[in-house]
């Protein structure tokens, strides 16, 4: 490809601005600050051209020009001139590489270095890829199973129906003592429903195996070192069953008062006013389909028990022995919110203001959720 001079002088300008400037260049810019001795319209015309040969183009109509991929490569292997080194920089950059161990990294870093200090900008040096070679050997490295979260793990509470089962679960990175990288793990607690507040920058973690592996990355997940007996901390290849899900750390209620015992009453005629709704609607019972819970709900105001099972869901007063799921709330009012559709179980939980007892269990909340949704849309 062959560019006029004119076309050329256009050409380099709108490079050289556009990385300076990071943002598209027109015509008016180039004539007035860039000494071009030529009006804006010929330098349009100019850029039309060049926009046929592909090395320019234009975000969006009124904007101006910005290189293609097409226009970089030819400006770097046609257009920029490369001075030959000098005597001082060749002996130097002899120096930097004949100083080096026989160790890849570190004849890398040197390079790196010395290209940095002759051309005063950053240096960046990759090794090469072999494509084909001899595979000598392969040495397995046995790596501790503990170690901390190098930053907070965001938590993901609302997951695809593949790995809703999942969820919540945070995502994060864990440097294992004596690792040089961080490892990406997925990060669970046994002390009832995760939230932001278990895991930490710094938090000391074990490595915990599935039972069932499949050789995918979720096949070991970890949880805060904290939660374990000292006899666990130190096992190796801790399997998921081992854990102890069942012991979580329940959250007080305060203490019942006669304005809080009236609204749990109130809570409760309501509950059973929308459980007698679910058999005339043909939503909710798919919702509950299939699904059996005895959750026991502790409010300031009382407790009382949710049972999900043939397709309905019943309300009433009192505790249950062998809870499925166990929810603690200090303001009854949240279920009237609930199911008056002003707050959802799930934000309640994100936000803190109801505990569930298994992290698992976050599935039943999800089918409880939809049941208000599911009667108000049968009404319609």
């Amino acid at each position: 490809m062959q560019l006029t001079q004119r076309e050329e002088a256009v050409f380099c300008s709108i490079v050289r601005n556009f990385i300076l400037e990071a943002k598209p260049i027109g015509s008016r810019f180039l004539s007035k600050w860039c000494g071009m001795e030529v009006s804006p319209a010929t330098i349009r015309n100019v850029m039309a051209d060049l926009e046929e040969k592909g090395l320019i183009t234009q975000p969006h109509t009124s904007a101006g020009r910005i290189p293609t991929d097409k226009g970089y490569r030819y400006y770097v292997d046609s257009l920029i001139k490369v001075d030959e080194l000098s005597r001082q920089e060749r002996e130097l950059i002899q120096f930097n590489l004949q100083s080096a161990t026989k160790d890849i990294e570190t004849i890398l870093e040197n390079s790196s270095k010395a290209l940095g200090n002759i051309s005063s900008l950053l240096g960046v040096v990759l090794a090469p890829r072999f494509y084909q070679g001899i595979f000598e050997k392969l040495e397995l490295i046995e790596m501790p199973d503990t170690g901390v979260m190098n930053s907070t793990p965001p938590i993901t509470y609302f997951g695809h129906s593949l790995f809703q089962h999942q969820v919540p679960c945070g995502r994060g990175r864990v440097i294992l003592k004596g690792a040089d990288t961080a490892l990406p793990i997925n990060v669970y607690t046994t002390k009832g429903v995760l939230t932001p507040r278990v895991f930490k920058r710094g938090t000391p973690v074990k490595v915990v195996f599935r039972d069932q592996r499949e050789g995918k990355p979720t096949d070991i997940f970890a949880i805060p070192l904290n939660e374990l007996p000292k006899s666990k901390q130190k096992k190796k290849c801790l399997l998921e069953s081992e854990l102890d899900w069942r012991s979580p750390k329940e959250p007080k209620v305060p203490k019942m008062t006669a304005r809080s015992k009236k609204l749990l009453e109130e809570v409760l005629e309501n509950l059973q006013d929308r459980a007698r709704q679910i058999p005339g609607s043909a939503r909710a019972k798919k919702d509950l389909a299939g699904w059996k819970r005895k959750i026991q709900v502790k409010t300031g105001g009382g407790n009382f028990v949710l049972e999900i099972a043939n397709k309905n869901l019943k309300a009433k007063k009192g505790k249950v022995a062998k809870p499925d799921l166990v929810m603690v709330c200090k303001n009854p009012s949240l279920f009237n919110d609930w199911m008056n559709l002003k707050e959802s179980l799930t934000n309640a939980i994100i936000k803190e203001d109801l505990w569930i007892s298994i992290n698992s269990e976050f599935i039943t909340v999800f089918k409880l959720d939809r049941i208000p949704r599911s009667l108000r849309r049968t009404k319609k």
